[in-house]
């Protein structure tokens, strides 16, 4: 429970960096820390952010409007909808209590990840540099190692992300998806 709140917490802030990032472009003079604070700040309580700061005196020199405010919870809500458990179940402090709590389950995972790279993984970089007519272009495949790997990290430890947590989540009752 706690985990999984201080991990939605820390998604939504990023999402929020990314949010504030896009609209310090829109600005002129305005320092970056300013705007994401003012998100930050003025989200908290929507949001439920435990760690924003609670007041923000010089909220009006961001830059940041009501609408831009209403857009960016909206924004906020959809991503973590959509993406949450996929960021989530990639999270180091995530693996950490995995590592620890569900040593079989993730050393199976990562056995299944190993097992990946040596059977497929060379198989999988090379179709995808064909596909894209970069066969012997050493950038793209560094580029393209690293999405297979992501994708089979992705899949194996969302896998395994929904099996411990719809275990645990069963046990205590609890949902994955907040409102």
């Amino acid at each position: 429970g706690a985990l999984l709140s201080l991990g939605r917490e820390m998604f939504r802030l990023e999402i929020l960096e990314d949010i504030a990032r896009d609209k310090v472009r829109t600005l002129h003079f305005v320092d970056e820390i300013e705007v994401y604070l003012a998100f930050q700040t003025m989200l908290a309580e929507k949001l439920q952010l435990s760690t924003a700061v609670k007041e923000m005196r010089f909220y009006g020199v961001s830059g940041v409007t009501a609408n831009d405010l209403r857009t960016a919870e909206a924004m906020v809500r959809s991503r973590e909808e959509n993406e949450f458990t996929d960021w989530f179940s990639l999270w180091g402090p995530w693996h950490a209590v995995l590592k620890r709590t569900e040593a079989d389950r993730w050393a199976q995972a990562e056995e299944q990840k190993y097992e990946m790279l040596e059977n497929e993984y060379s198989q999988r970089v090379a179709d995808r540099l064909k596909a894209s007519g970069l066969s012997g272009d050493a950038d793209a495949e560094r580029e393209a190692g690293a999405q297979v790997m992501r994708e089979t990290e992705q899949q194996i430890y969302r896998q395994l992300t929904d099996e411990v947590l719809a275990l645990r989540l069963s046990e205590n009752g609890s949902q994955l998806h907040h409102s």
